[in-house]
């Protein structure tokens, strides 16, 4: 039979070493051996897969291996061990021995409702009168009598509700003097007046407009015109190959870059030259047709082209 030890330091929620426990274990017992001074009224608690086992000294018997040891005492942790490699939330299973170990005497007590208020005072009960035999049922029917009267001598006390129609005399005063300074006019005498207007107002003669201007001719339309590209003339950047040849650079425009346009007498011939900065290569580029020479010059490489223009 298989027997495993284990040897679990304890700690104190404060990261404390305060002892250590000793952990026997095989496939029929487990036994606890604490090195550590505990209250004698402490409990202590086997972590297994299975959830916590309260270990009350002596061998138990426990199925699966013991992950860890957890100390409470009057619902706070003492101390606590958890073994090496253990996958178990130490901090998860003191949650649930805290909220099941409550110290004694901190339950709260329900009131008693039988016993009298200390406040209250105690009223001494009326004895009947001598020869007299109480009846309840007349003390029932005399209070229930009672309660129609009160009922009815509140409601005749209350005063009756205001008129919302009815008008304070401070109103009545205000709504005199509004008359008096703001005079509603004659609405009778309208027609009247408005055919005194028209007696006495002048009449006019309608006068011919002024003649619309004349409409503004349309603008002509815009006839097209080829811009040229900007250029910019440059020293001669083959000396060697075009000797007191002329160029320029063209810029492209919108960002489209830029090449070089140059003109050279070769005796009595006219040639113009086309330069394309680009990199070298064995063949020209597809959009380089024609370009059937390449030169490299200090600020970079060129693919050429080489057109015969007019005789001089």
């Amino acid at each position: 039979m298989q027997q495993n030890l284990w040897i679990l330091p304890l700690k104190s929620p404060d990261g404390r070493t305060r002892g250590s426990a000793r952990i026997t274990q095989d496939s029929l017992q487990t036994v606890v051996d604490l090195r550590s001074p505990i209250p004698p009224d402490a409990q202590t608690y086997l972590l297994c897969p299975n959830g916590p086992v309260l270990y009350r000294g002596g061998t138990v018997q426990i199925q699966g291996a013991v992950m860890g040891i957890v100390v409470m005492h009057d619902g706070k942790c003492l101390l606590e061990g958890l073994r090496r490699g253990a996958k178990i939330n130490l901090e998860r299973e003191k949650m649930r021995l805290r909220m099941s170990n409550t110290p004694p005497g901190s339950a709260l007590k329900a009131p008693d409702r039988t016993a009298p208020e200390a406040d209250a005072p105690v009223l001494p009960e009326k004895p009947p009168a001598l020869g007299v035999q109480a009846d309840p049922l007349a003390a029932d029917g005399a209070e229930s009598a009672a309660v129609p009267d009160a009922v009815k001598n509140a409601v005749s006390n209350v005063p009756p509700p205001a008129d919302p129609t009815a008008k304070s005399e401070a109103l009545q005063n205000i709504l005199i003097q509004a008359r008096a300074l703001f005079p509603q006019p004659d609405t009778a005498a309208y027609p009247s007046r408005l055919r005194q207007a028209d007696d006495i107002s002048p009449v006019y003669v309608e006068k011919p407009a002024f003649p619309a201007p004349p409409a503004a001719p349309a603008p002509a339309a815009p006839v097209f015109q080829p811009k040229t590209p900007p250029s910019v003339p440059i020293s001669n950047p083959f000396p060697n190959a075009f000797p007191h040849a002329s160029w320029q650079r063209v810029f492209r425009g919108q960002g489209q870059g830029w090449y070089l346009e140059g003109e050279w007498m070769r005796g009595n011939e006219r040639i113009r030259i086309t330069a394309v900065p680009a990199d070298y290569r064995p063949t020209p580029p597809k959009h380089l047709s024609g370009f059937s020479r390449y030169i490299k010059t200090p600020d970079g490489g060129y693919w050429l082209r080489l057109r015969r223009s007019t005789t001089r």
